[in-house]
């Protein structure tokens, strides 16, 4: 039984986080059989009210993921991101509109068909479209060709959270405590809250680029950046999510509007450090305004309707974090996703639970292990 303070004296497993990863790992811990306990992170939970962007891959360019990491690893790596698309449409969440990659330099151009091919090699019936094409089934004007992925789509995030966390051990909308430091002793480890205190098995760390405050290990390999984004008055049908400039620039549709976001590198500093999501830059947001105009919208400066912004959580080789810690077989890691949350948060919670539950985590790409940092 759960008291009323919403902090049990002693479970299975505590799982550390608010977003789709801790939700999602909750839940198949529970329906394991596992007694589990949700603790909010220290600083905000993001529901990247203007992301919910799910897409296959990582944030490079397909063709520069293959060159980077090799055939074998970008195959799994797609395969796990395509079985995140697919657990999010088992469970309702995702709308299946597509991806579209348009590419606004000779650049991406150049590589559209070595993407294509990358795609079709691992399974994902990926299509080059030509200029004409691609306006007419984007919706948008814009400047160049592109690929078109289909089973990429988008979710609603705050509808998609409050669906996961209406569940059994999960029930309930008020706000999770908040775990302020985790330490051990001779009866496992202890998450402290506050004045209360809960004890713990296994710890689940699924927060976002605070994790180093509860977890030290963490502070070289996670760090938060900012992402701006503006919702805009919609004068076309854009039908799905979409990326360019190599993913610095991405679009979805939102009610009665366009949300717009990215271009952080308009910042003199990629906005990397930037805890505060209450501001932004204004240099981003007029080359956002610039950028979208001329590579999305057909030359027409959008009308804003309102700006947003999110702080998310970057590894420091981009990369998610997903396995046990180095020598603290007790803490598991489940982390990282520059920006890319929905893309591999649902699929890294299974896993992690299945780890958890049946000493195995199937799927998970090597690169995502924490061993790679030793």
């Amino acid at each position: 039984m759960v008291p009323r303070s919403g902090v049990p004296e002693r479970v299975d497993v505590a799982v550390i986080g608010g977003g789709v990863a801790a939700l999602t790992a909750a839940r198949a811990l529970s329906a394991g059989g596992a007694s589990v306990a949700l603790f909010g992170p220290a600083e905000a939970i993001d529901t990247e009210p203007a992301g919910g962007m799910v897409l296959m891959g990582l944030g490079e360019h397909p063709a520069q993921l293959l060159e980077a990491v090799g055939q074998a690893a970008t195959a799994e790596i797609i395969g796990f991101t395509r079985r995140n698309a697919d657990a999010l449409a088992e469970r309702g969440l995702l709308a299946r509109t597509g991806g579209h990659h348009v590419s606004v330099s000779q650049r991406e151009a150049a590589g559209l068909a070595a993407a294509e091919a990358v795609f079709r090699a691992h399974g994902v019936e990926a299509r080059a479209l030509d200029l004409a094409a691609a306006r007419d089934q984007i919706g948008l004007p814009v400047s160049g060709p592109a690929l078109h992925v289909p089973g990429e789509g988008l979710v609603d995030p705050p509808a998609a959270l409050a669906a996961l966390r209406v569940s059994g051990a999960l029930r309930g909308s008020g706000a999770l405590p908040a775990a302020r430091a985790i330490t051990s002793d001779d009866d496992g480890l202890v998450i402290d809250v506050g004045s209360l205190r809960a004890r713990a098995e296994l710890v689940v760390l699924a927060g976002g680029w605070n994790l180093p405050a509860l977890e030290p290990w963490l502070a070289d390999k996670l760090y938060p950046v900012r992402r701006q984004w503006m919702h805009v008055r919609a004068t076309h049908d854009l039908s799905g999510a979409l990326t360019a400039q190599l993913g610095y620039l991405l679009a979805r549709p939102v009610p009665g509007a366009l949300a717009i976001g990215g271009c952080r590198w308009a910042s003199a500093h990629m906005a990397t450090g930037e805890r505060d999501g209450s501001s932004g830059d204004p240099n981003v947001t007029a080359v956002l305004s610039r950028v979208s105009a001329e590579h999305l919208l057909g030359g027409e400066i959008p009308a804003v309707i309102e700006e947003r912004r999110a702080i998310m959580a970057f590894s420091c080789d981009g990369l998610p974090i997903v396995g046990t810690m180095p020598g603290r077989p007790r803490l598991v890691l489940c982390c990282g996703w520059n920006g890319r949350p929905w893309s591999l948060g649902c699929a890294a919670g299974v896993a992690v639970a299945q780890g958890i539950l049946e000493g195995r985590a199937e799927g998970v790409p090597g690169l995502f292990s924490p061993r790679r940092f030793l």
